[in-house]
């Protein structure tokens, strides 16, 4: 399993979910965590909740995972990324699946952005997303030798 994103050429079809214990998203492929990573791009996506594991939750009052969204992942890089849209949440106790924040349910779109802040993760769906361009590795100049700077080779 890696824990780093995976890079922005390479998009997977899972269903991604926030991890407590690890307080990154992770990515289920087939069934298996396949990565965890804490800024997520999800194309097409489809909601899935499950009501039975709701209904759990709400009886026992522990955390599970119930919820999920399903779609082509592709991480964004770290550093300078642009979200925007409306911002969504789940919360078994109060809803029955993702809704808005003026409470509107949320059916599934063309994408979801999720990350990691400060206070837990942050979801937004709609709007407009613009990736960072891709960083560079920086070039090391290599410093003269020493006896080029004392001039050594003359006579």
């Amino acid at each position: 399993m890696t824990t780093t994103p995976l890079p922005c050429e390479s998009p997977v079809f899972g269903r991604v979910y926030y991890n407590s214990r690890s307080k990154r998203f992770s990515v289920r492929v087939g069934g298996r965590v396949t990565f965890k990573a804490t800024d997520i791009l999800i194309r097409d996506v489809t909601p899935v909740v499950s009501a039975a594991s709701i209904a759990r939750i709400r009886r026992e009052g522990k955390k599970y995972v119930c919820a999920f969204l399903e779609g082509d992942c592709v991480a964004l890089q770290e550093g300078t990324r642009k979200m925007g849209g409306k911002p969504l949440s789940f919360n078994p106790y109060i809803n029955e699946g993702f809704v808005f924040g003026d409470g509107k349910p949320y059916r599934g779109g063309e994408w979801v952005a999720l990350r990691i802040g400060p206070f837990g993760p942050i979801l937004f769906a709609g709007g407009k997303v613009k990736l960072a361009p891709k960083r560079q590795k920086p070039t090391l100049k290599k410093r003269p030798s020493e006896r080029a700077v004392a001039g050594g080779d003359r006579p």
